[in-house]
């Protein structure tokens, strides 16, 4: 019979700082693009109740990696279970963390672009 290996992990300095240094950057895209998730389009409106949330456009057309934020947004949410946590094997293998990346990913809007540039000229 087989005994059930037992391991940890743990974080690298270089491994904290990378985590910092993702955080940051997260958190910095999300406060830049924050004022797109509630939006009209006829007329483009920024901040209106139960708008339409086009972050994830708007990331695209500003040259982002949207779909490497998304992912690093999801990650950082869960950060305790997914880094270092006791779980985090079970997280990543039931594909629980993949479907709310795509989820995330599904719900992205595909506005014109006369629309997605009246919206960035509103933000600024």
């Amino acid at each position: 019979s087989f005994e059930k290996a037992s391991f940890s992990l743990a974080l690298s300095d270089a491994g904290r700082t990378e985590v910092l240094r993702l955080r940051e950057e997260t958190e910095e895209a999300c406060q830049r693009y924050e004022v797109f998730d509630s939006v009209s389009i006829s007329p483009c409106a920024l901040g209106v109740p139960d708008g339409f949330d086009a972050r994830v456009q708007m990331m695209e057309y500003d040259g982002v990696d949207y779909e490497r934020l998304v992912f690093l947004l999801v990650l950082l949410e869960d950060e305790d279970l997914l880094i270092g946590g006791q779980d985090w094997y079970e997280q990543f293998i039931g594909f629980e963390f993949f479907e709310k990346v795509q989820s995330a990913l599904a719900y992205m809007t595909h506005f014109d672009r006369d629309i997605v540039e009246g919206l960035r000229e509103l933000a600024q």
